[in-house]
């Protein structure tokens, strides 16, 4: 009982302690009447068309992911997404010299741009790497790597969305437009 009274008594120390060092949710809905909301901050942003098959792909997930809100909004922004190069690597060799494993890598970067003056507000690079296994069936080999392949643009969706939360969260939005 001593114990799990001790346990409780850190834990309150240390969630006191948080928000004195300047923490907050990156997502926070709290922030004032003036501020604008990271949520909504998505919804300022343009998604550029992204060539080929898997740019299409991952510019429809990040629109899922970005524009939520039913609201209609003016761009402030644009976001413009390279065409992801794809890359397969060998990795699991049997003893016979056949591959028995495959390495996906998937690259693309991005740049936020301010539509009002031009400037390139953040420019990053992302990069998936995913394994899959070559099966004994051709068919089953095909839908593991196009499984594959959807969970690395799905990662880079997501790392692309986090990159520009944490942007939105840090700069002024009213600044930035």
């Amino acid at each position: 009982m001593r114990n799990k009274n001790y346990v409780f008594t850190i834990a309150t120390a240390f969630l006191l302690t948080l928000g004195a060092c300047g923490f907050s949710p990156v997502y926070n809905s709290n922030t004032g009447v003036e501020s604008v909301t990271v949520k909504q901050a998505f919804s300022y942003v343009d998604i550029a068309p992204i060539p080929n098959k898997i740019g299409v792909d991952l510019r429809n997930e990040l629109l899922d992911m970005l524009h939520v809100s039913t609201g209609q909004s003016v761009p402030h922004f644009t976001l413009v997404v390279k065409t992801p190069s794809e890359h397969i690597k060998q990795t699991g060799i049997d003893r016979d010299a056949t591959t028995t494993r495959e390495q996906l890598r998937l690259k693309t970067s991005a740049k936020l741009i301010s539509k009002d003056t031009g400037r390139v507000l953040f420019d990053r690079d992302f990069v998936s790497l995913t394994n899959y296994n070559i099966l004994p069936s051709e068919y089953s080999t095909l839908i593991a790597q196009e499984d594959a392949r959807d969970r690395a643009m799905r990662q880079i969706a997501d790392d692309i969305k986090t990159h520009l939360a944490l942007y939105f969260s840090n700069n002024d939005l009213a600044g930035s437009q």
